[in-house]
């Protein structure tokens, strides 16, 4: 199950970073409240930017769950 986790991270955030490629339109949901400044901050670049934070962490977190899961030691 751990492994599974690991791989939907990785996939996710690569998917994520491909969007933040393409310029397309953000994939992430989150509460307005907490994305209405950066929206004020990048602007027209929001979308770019907020797939491409998020598909880095996704893919060091899943790549360092499943090194972490993998080889403990």
């Amino acid at each position: 199950m751990e492994n599974i986790i690991g791989v939907l991270l990785v996939v996710h955030g690569v998917y994520s970073l491909y969007r933040s490629y393409k310029g397309t339109e953000t994939i992430h949901w989150e509460l307005p409240a907490t994305t209405y400044i950066f929206e004020k901050i990048f602007g027209k670049n929001f979308d770019k930017w907020h797939n491409f934070f998020w598909g880095t962490i996704e893919v060091i977190l899943g790549v360092g769950f499943l090194i972490y899961i993998n080889f403990p030691d």
